[in-house]
């Protein structure tokens, strides 16, 4: 049997679903690497019909296939339910999405363009996130009104600077200690207060997460910011993701059906 160019598997379908999973290669400039991006199509729309996005950020020892992997069908059922793209970026494990260490430069400035370029997409981007991803996809959905029209995140880290482990003081340098990439500090709590778009973060009540997510609860309620806040049961993991994440993608679609 004739073998296959391992440039070509990238573009095979990687699951029996509705919605179509292929891999891409993302070359960085700014890295100066290659990474993987997993990438879901929506059965549901026909073929050259623009779609909105979803971009979800995984967390700190896993992969980009992490999302679609880890959930049993439901990232395809999302796809399919919403008619939107699903993106599943990395800048590399424990990379925090961060501007210390170029990772948040590569998802907004390169990994954005590279899918816009190759898919038939509209301005239109949920991102949500889990652990680490929470943490990114909080810290880039909020700061980009521009490019995210929605943002959540799943047992985000809030305040990395409580944290030696998951190698954040590498990620994050110097400035980690500081509280430099802390949320919902007042500056971005005050920015919030004129934003409309909606936003989720969930916390399973067994996580170790949960005190900084209550904290930043608090933070929004005291300033009165609005938060579509959980804080259900669950633990840190793909079961909790897995059911949430649904509800995540119902949150935002209600919200813009109201606009």
């Amino acid at each position: 049997m004739k073998k296959i160019p391992a440039h070509l598997l990238l573009a095979l379908p990687l699951a029996a679903s509705a919605a179509k999973v292929e891999d891409v290669e993302i070359k960085s400039e700014k890295l100066q690497k290659t990474f993987k991006c997993r990438v879901v199509i929506p059965d549901t729309v026909p073929a050259g019909t623009k779609m909105a996005q979803f971009y979800l950020l995984h967390g700190a020892s896993d992969k980009s296939d992490a999302w679609q992997s880890k959930t049993g069908g439901a990232v395809e059922k999302i796809a399919d339910d919403y008619k939107r793209l699903i993106v599943c970026p990395t800048a590399g494990p424990f990379s925090w999405y961060n501007s210390n260490n170029g990772s948040e430069d590569f998802i907004l400035k390169e990994v954005i363009p590279f899918i816009d370029a190759r898919y038939a997409t509209l301005p239109d981007r949920w991102i949500a996130g889990n652990s680490m991803g929470g943490f990114g996809a909080l810290r880039l959905g909020s700061g980009h009104p521009e490019l995210f029209s929605a943002f959540a995140g799943l047992s985000p880290c809030i305040t990395p600077s409580k944290w030696k482990t998951w190698e954040i003081p590498k990620a994050m340098g110097k400035d980690y200690a500081s509280g430099t990439f802390d949320l919902f500090k007042p500056a971005m709590i005050e920015a919030l207060k004129n934003d409309k778009r909606p936003r989720v973060v969930i916390c399973g009540k067994a996580d170790f997460f949960l005190a900084e997510n209550q904290g930043a609860l608090t933070a929004c309620k005291t300033a009165g910011v609005e938060l579509n806040w959980r804080d259900t049961e669950g633990a840190h993991d793909w079961a909790y993701w897995t059911t949430q994440l649904p509800l995540v993608a119902k949150t935002f679609n209600d919200a813009e059906a109201q606009k």
